[in-house]
C-alpha cells in the first residue's frame, strides 16, 4: 500500500463556539477496513495514489455536525495526490 510518498492527515475538533475538543475517536479507513484509529488531536501517515476516509465519532454527548470545509458526511473521502501532503481536518460538533 505504499506505491508513494508519505502524507500526513491531521484532525483536530472544536465545539459550536470554537473551543478545540481533545479525545475525540478518530479512525481512518480505506475500503470498508479500519487501518488507524486515535484520539483528536492527532495525525495519521497516510500514502500517495491511495483514497482514505476519515470518520470521528460523537463524543461527550456532542453529536458530529460537519468538517469545517462544509462537508456533512461523518466519514470524510480523502484522495492523496501522488506527492506527499499535509492534509488538515477540523469536525465541528
Amino acid at each position: 500500500s505504499a506505491n508513494g510518498h508519505a502524507g500526513a492527515i491531521t484532525v483536530s475538533a472544536v465545539d459550536r463556539y470554537g473551543n478545540t475538543l481533545d479525545g475525540v475517536y478518530t479512525t481512518l479507513w480505506q475500503n470498508g477496513v479500519q487501518l488507524q484509529s486515535c484520539f483528536s488531536p492527532c495525525t495519521f501517515t497516510v500514502y500517495g495514489g491511495q483514497t482514505y476516509q476519515v470518520a470521528v465519532s460523537d463524543y461527550q454527548g456532542l453529536i458530529f455536525y460537519q468538517w469545517a470545509d462544509g462537508t456533512q458526511q461523518m466519514f470524510y473521502p480523502v484522495s492523496e495526490p501522488s506527492v506527499a501532503t499535509a492534509l488538515t481536518l477540523t469536525a465541528e460538533f
